[in-house]
């Protein structure tokens, strides 16, 4: 197949996706509309082969593929997404092995791409909390985009080369699949269910990740970046790792926390902090990684630091009430 001829992988129309988004999109993006087919039929007759797909994907893109079942998702190889390839020779052979098989494309640095993964399913609806996220900070420009079976939406991004990992329900349904991760792609799933383009590959360019998604992403990997200067304990460099990763852990749970859920969050984390203090922790350091924290989600920025200060510090005090026991 000719590597710069695009199969004719079937989108639907840009209405189906609910709310502000879709209205950005079909409004920025109408070069997305030619690869919109006219009904279901015509998408079904016009459905590429996966083989055919994972081919231009390697070789058009640079995204490096392999071969998966979905609904559930798995690999169908060894290695799964860190045996991701873009030789057209193993594409071939893969297929030629698992014909039916889905395709995956590996994202990271592998592939030079990240995926906003916004789920829909228990009861939680990403799309709800995209939508938010986007009347607060401004709406996406548009990029690749697909949908999944169940309604989920698949943003991509510029890899950012920041190293991020996979992050899981950093906000209410909103996932992070990078290094170490991977999506399935359009054509992959039943031929009434599967993953379609809504703007694919060549539609548009890929965007870099909007800063106050990457604020969300980077700042918990970094939260203790101001107390590093204080970890100075008179004790065993593995206690220091030990509440190095406590402090990291709770840090994070404010980090990311949702609005509504920010305050009793913190409030929770500080208390969980204060039991470590004296014996691990000095309040100095427990209060900068808490305050950081609190910055990334938000809250000091409506409740003034001032006020989110006096929370840390009430759940501080509780902690040390039930000192945790150190051996």
């Amino acid at each position: 197949m000719n590597k710069t001829t695009p199969p004719n992988i079937p989108t639907p129309g840009l209405r189906a996706l609910k709310g502000r988004a879709s209205e950005t999109d079909e409004a920025e993006a109408p070069d997305a509309q030619s690869y919109v087919p006219a009904d279901r039929e015509q998408a079904d007759q016009s459905r590429p082969s996966c083989p055919d797909a994972a081919h231009y994907y390697a070789t058009r893109f640079g995204l490096a593929v392999f071969p998966a079942a979905v609904q559930p998702f798995r690999p169908l190889v060894a290695g799964g997404c860190h045996a991701a390839t873009i030789d057209p020779e193993q594409i071939a052979a893969w297929w030629r092995d698992a014909p039916d098989a889905g395709v995956a494309v590996a994202t990271g640095a592998k592939s030079g791409v990240i995926v906003l993964d916004v789920d829909v399913k228990n009861g939680i609806d990403g799309t709800d909390t995209l939508d938010r996220l986007m009347q607060e900070h401004g709406a996406l420009d548009p990029t690749w985009l697909s949908i999944t079976p169940s309604g989920g939406r698949h943003y991509w991004f510029r890899d950012s080369g920041l190293g991020l990992s996979n992050r899981v329900a950093f906000l209410p349904g909103l996932d992070l699949r990078s290094d170490g991760g991977a999506v399935a792609v359009p054509p992959s799933g039943a031929a009434d269910r599967n993953y379609r383009w809504v703007i694919q590959p060549g539609a548009v360019d890929l965007i870099a990740p909007p800063a106050w998604l990457l604020d969300r992403l980077v700042k918990p990997d970094r939260l203790l970046s101001r107390a590093q200067p204080l970890l100075r304990f008179e004790t065993t460099g593995q206690r220091v790792a030990y509440i190095s990763k406590v402090l990291q852990s709770e840090g994070e749970k404010v980090a990311c926390a949702a609005p509504g859920m920010r305050n009793n969050l913190l409030f929770l984390a500080s208390c969980n902090v204060g039991r470590f203090i004296p014996a691990l922790l000095t309040v100095e350091i427990a209060e900068s990684v808490l305050l950081a924290a609190a910055e990334t989600c938000g809250l000091i920025a409506e409740d003034r630091e001032r006020g989110v200060l006096a929370t840390i510090r009430s759940g501080l005090r509780r902690g040390m009430q039930s000192p945790r026991e150190i051996s």
